[in-house]
């Protein structure tokens, strides 16, 4: 039996889920879809309006005539670092990107190398950290089969049989999504053009 934390949390999730959706919302959108009370939603409202985790953008009218807050996901709120690797015969090339949670990238740039190790991928992390510290999480996109952070085979040699979750973790201390380049893209895909 779900216990009154777990009931507050699943509530906070199918709300905040709604907000990364993306667009506007207001309190009678986000119960209509989640299924909360007026009050339930409200309660979760606050809450993520005192993490600054959304942000209130403006009122529109509403059926009772008072006219409704609306609310929109706070783009600052945390930013995503992406590498994506991608195999060369003579040469590996490596995308880095910031992204605000909006998905506008606010910064890219390329790096390549012969070989393309663990190295290079956690000097790069490093550095976006260290330019930005709003990133709180890192998506790497791999020429290879991953599994759970460890790269099992990889077009990128230096990279296979490589755990560069684990890597990651103990040394820049951050959640990070391994996974392979093609999985990525559909993944991607599917978010632009869900039908």
């Amino acid at each position: 039996m779900a216990g009154v934390n777990d009931l507050k949390n699943e509530n906070i999730r199918s709300v905040k889920a709604c907000f990364y959706e993306g667009g506007i919302w207001t309190k009678n959108m986000l119960s209509e879809k989640t299924g909360l009370s007026l009050a339930g939603t409200t309660n979760v409202l606050q809450y993520l309006l005192s993490r600054e985790e959304i942000i209130l953008c403006g009122k529109t009218e509403s059926k009772s005539g008072r006219p409704s807050k609306q609310y929109i996901l706070n783009p600052d709120y945390a930013h995503i670092g992406r590498i994506a690797a991608c195999y060369g015969p003579w040469q590996h090339i490596f995308r880095a990107e910031i992204c605000r949670l909006n998905g506008e990238t606010t910064f890219s740039r390329k790096a390549s190398d012969t070989t393309g190790d663990a190295g290079l991928i956690l000097r790069m992390m490093k550095s976006m950290m260290d330019s930005d510290p709003l990133i709180r999480v890192f998506a790497i996109s791999i020429p290879g089969i991953c599994d759970n952070g460890k790269i099992v085979t990889c077009d990128i040699a230096s990279l296979e049989n490589t755990d560069l979750g684990k890597m990651i973790e103990e040394t820049l201390q951050i959640p990070t999504v391994i996974e392979n380049d093609v999985n990525s893209a559909c993944i991607g895909y599917s978010h632009m053009y869900p039908d």
